[in-house]
C-alpha cells in the first residue's frame, strides 16, 4: 500500500472558506501515519485566503495551489444554475497529474467524518471511477432518462470521485467532455457529460459503485415539494444520514446560509474551529439576504395580485390554491398589503403547504363581507367559478378577478 493519499479540490476565491471547513474535517480524521497530499485547483486565490489555507498544514498534511488558468483559457465553459465552471476542473486531472495512478477528487461543499484514506485505498478493479449512485428526484429522473437517454440506476454523483488516473487519461472522457460542455449547456454540467460518456459503449462498466455513505447528498432533506425518487437501487437512501462518512451539501442552499437545515450542524461544528469562522458568518448573512431578495423578485415576474381592487390592510379570502393562489399568498406575506384570512379550494383537505386557514366553498358563509380574489388564470374558468359562487348566494361585488399576467398590468 502506498503511504501517500492524493486529494484534489477545485475552487474559486469565494469558496475558500467552505474549503477550509472541508479541509479541517479531512485533517481531523486523517491517519497520522499516512501522508496526505492535497491539491487545490483554481484560477486565482487572494493572498490572505491562501495564507489561511496554508496555516492548516501539518507534518503529514501538505496543501498545494495549482492555477489552471492556462489550461482553461482554451475552453469557454458557460455557467449553469448555481453551478460554477470550477466543477469542470475535474476534467483536467489527467493532464495536470499524469504521474499519478490514483487520485481522489472532492467537491469543497462537504464535510468528512471518516478517514478518506479508506476511500483512496479502494481497489477500483479496472474501473475508471469509483462513485456513489446519485439520489434523484422525480424531475431529475425524468431528464436523465428522457433528455439524456441514460439509465438512472447507473447515474452517479461526481462530487466524491475515486479516479484511476491512468485509465481516465487513456479514455476519451476528458477531451470529449470539454468539447461537449462548450457546445451545449447541461443541467449539472460536467457531471452529466461524465455520465453520458461513462454509459457509452466504449466506456461501459467502467464505474465501480461505492457505499452511499461516502457521498450523502443533503438537498433531499430540504427540497420543498420534491419527492425522492426511490427504486430498487436507491431503496433506503435516506437512511444514509444516520451514519454519513461524507456529507455533501448539494443544491443551491448551503449550511453557511441555512444553518437551520438538517445536517448543517455538522458543518458548523467544524467551521467554528477554523480561521474562517467569522468570514463564513458574514458570507452566510450576505448570501441569505441575496437569496431572499432574488426569491422576492421572482414572485412578481409573471402574475401580479390585483392591488387596486382591494384596500390596504383589508381582510380578504383567496379562492383557488393552485399556482396563482400560492403565489398571491407569498406576495402578500412579503408586502403585508392585506390580510389573507383564508384560502378556499374544493380540494382544501389535500393542501399541505399553505399556512393559512383552509376551507371549501361551502364555508364561505363564515366570512360574509370579505372580498374574494379568484386566483385563476383563464377568464373562462374564473367566470364559471363566479357563477357557481353567485348561485350559492355570494354577492358578485365581493368577487374579484382580472387578468393577472404581468403584461396586462
Amino acid at each position: 500500500m502506498n503511504n501517500e493519499v492524493r486529494i484534489v479540490f477545485a475552487v474559486n476565491d469565494l469558496y475558500i472558506p467552505p474549503l477550509g471547513v472541508a479541509l479541517h474535517s479531512l485533517i481531523r480524521y486523517a491517519d497520522r501515519n499516512r501522508q496526505y497530499k492535497i491539491f487545490v485547483l483554481n484560477e486565482g486565490i487572494g493572498n490572505g485566503h491562501w495564507k489561511k489555507v496554508k496555516s492548516m498544514e501539518q507534518s503529514n498534511i501538505n496543501i498545494e495551489s495549482i492555477n489552471v488558468s492556462e489550461w482553461m483559457r482554451e475552453h469557454q465553459i458557460p455557467t449553469v444554475n448555481h453551478l460554477s465552471k470550477e466543477t469542470t476542473y475535474r476534467l483536467l486531472i489527467p493532464t495536470i497529474f499524469p504521474q499519478y495512478e490514483k487520485i481522489l477528487y472532492l467537491d469543497s461543499d462537504l464535510i468528512i467524518r471518516r478517514d478518506v484514506a479508506e476511500l483512496f485505498d479502494m481497489d477500483l478493479e479496472g474501473a475508471i471511477f469509483g462513485a456513489s449512485i446519485a439520489r434523484l428526484f422525480r424531475w431529475s429522473y425524468g431528464y436523465i432518462t428522457k433528455d439524456l437517454s441514460l439509465r438512472a440506476e447507473k447515474y452517479f454523483n461526481c462530487g466524491v470521485l475515486m479516479i484511476n488516473n491512468r485509465l481516465l487519461g487513456e479514455s476519451n472522457i476528458c477531451e470529449k467532455g470539454m468539447r461537449m460542455l462548450e457546445e451545449k449547456r447541461y443541467p449539472t454540467q460536467d457531471q452529466d457529460v461524465i455520465n453520458i460518456l461513462c454509459q457509452s459503449s466504449e466506456n461501459a462498466e467502467k464505474v465501480k459503485f461505492i457505499d452511499g455513505r461516502w457521498n450523502v447528498e443533503w438537498h433531499h432533506l430540504y427540497e420543498e415539494g420534491a419527492e425522492v425518487y426511490i427504486d430498487t437501487v436507491r431503496e433506503g437512501s435516506l437512511d444514509l444520514v444516520k451514519d454519513p462518512f461524507i456529507i455533501h451539501y448539494t443544491g443551491q442552499k448551503k449550511p453557511w446560509n441555512h444553518p437551520e437545515l438538517e445536517l448543517a450542524e455538522y458543518f458548523w461544528q467544524e467551521a467554528k474551529e477554523t480561521v474562517f469562522y467569522e468570514e463564513l458568518l458574514r458570507l452566510g448573512i450576505k448570501q441569505y439576504i441575496q437569496e431572499e431578495q432574488s426569491a422576492a423578485e421572482h414572485l412578481f415576474e409573471r402574475f401580479i395580485f390585483p392591488w387596486k381592487r382591494v384596500k390596504p390592510e383589508e381582510k380578504i379570502i383567496i379562492y383557488g390554491a393552485g399556482a396563482i393562489g400560492h403565489l398571491f399568498v407569498k406576495q402578500l406575506e412579503v408586502t403585508n398589503y392585506v390580510e389573507v384570512c383564508a384560502v378556499c379550494d374544493k380540494r382544501y383537505k389535500e393542501i399541505k403547504d399553505i399556512k393559512k386557514t383552509l376551507m371549501g366553498p361551502e364555508d364561505l358563509c363564515q366570512f360574509p363581507d370579505y372580498p374574494i380574489v379568484i386566483a385563476i388564470e383563464k377568464k373562462k374558468n374564473a367566470d364559471a367559478v363566479i357563477e357557481e359562487l353567485a348561485e350559492k348566494g355570494i354577492d358578485r361585488e365581493r368577487l374579484i378577478w382580472e387578468k393577472y399576467s404581468k403584461e396586462f398590468n
